[in-house]
C-alpha cells in the first residue's frame, strides 16, 4: 500500500510540473507577442511590412468590412496614410460648425451590417460654396484626395486635401 501511494505521489508531482512547464511556456508566449503592440509606429513597419508599395489607396475595390477595417485604420496610425492619395465610395456628409461660420464635408463609410458608421473630411480642389456645389447630405459619391492630418483643440483630425468628388448613381 505504501508503494502504491508513493508511485500516486511521484504522478501528481509529475503532473504539476508539466502544467507548470505548460503554463509558463504560455505565459513567455503571451508576453512576447504583446511586446509587439508596445512598438513604436516606426520600428512596427520596420518589421511588419505595411503596403508602401504604391501611392494610392483605393478603398473602392474592398468590402464594406475592409474598408471600415483600413479606415479605422487610418484613425489610428495616420502617420501610415499621410501624402498618399485615397479613394473611397460613402455617403455625403455636412457638418456646420456655427462658431467659424464655415461648413465641414466628409465621406461616411458604414461597417457591414451598417450599425457603425465612420467618415473622413474632405476639401475639395478650387473654390465651391455651399449647398450650389454640393450634393443633398446622404448622396453616394466617390472622393479622391490626399490624406492629412491637423492638429485643432489638442486633437488630431484626419481629411482629404485638393479633393474631387463625383456623384455616383
Amino acid at each position: 500500500m505504501k508503494k502504491m501511494i508513493d508511485n500516486l505521489a511521484a504522478v501528481r508531482r509529475c503532473r504539476a510540473s508539466s502544467v507548470r512547464i505548460k503554463f509558463c511556456v504560455l505565459l513567455a508566449v503571451g508576453m512576447l507577442s504583446g511586446c509587439a503592440k508596445a512598438l513604436p509606429a516606426q520600428i512596427k513597419n520596420m518589421l511588419f511590412s505595411q503596403k508602401r508599395n504604391t501611392g494610392i489607396v483605393d478603398l473602392t475595390r474592398l468590402s464594406a468590412t475592409m474598408v471600415y477595417a483600413e479606415v479605422f485604420n487610418m484613425m489610428v496610425e495616420p502617420e501610415n496614410y499621410v501624402g498618399k492619395t485615397i479613394k473611397m465610395n460613402g455617403l455625403f456628409y455636412v457638418y456646420p460648425d456655427e462658431k467659424k461660420g464655415t461648413y465641414t464635408f466628409a465621406c461616411l463609410i458604414m461597417d457591414a451590417t451598417a450599425c457603425c458608421a465612420q467618415g473622413i473630411e474632405f476639401r475639395l480642389r478650387g473654390e465651391h460654396a455651399y449647398p450650389a456645389d454640393y450634393p443633398e447630405p446622404n448622396t453616394n459619391i466617390t472622393v479622391q484626395g490626399t490624406f492629412y492630418t491637423y492638429e485643432e483643440d489638442g486633437f488630431t483630425h484626419t481629411l482629404l486635401i485638393d479633393a474631387d468628388m463625383t456623384v455616383r448613381k
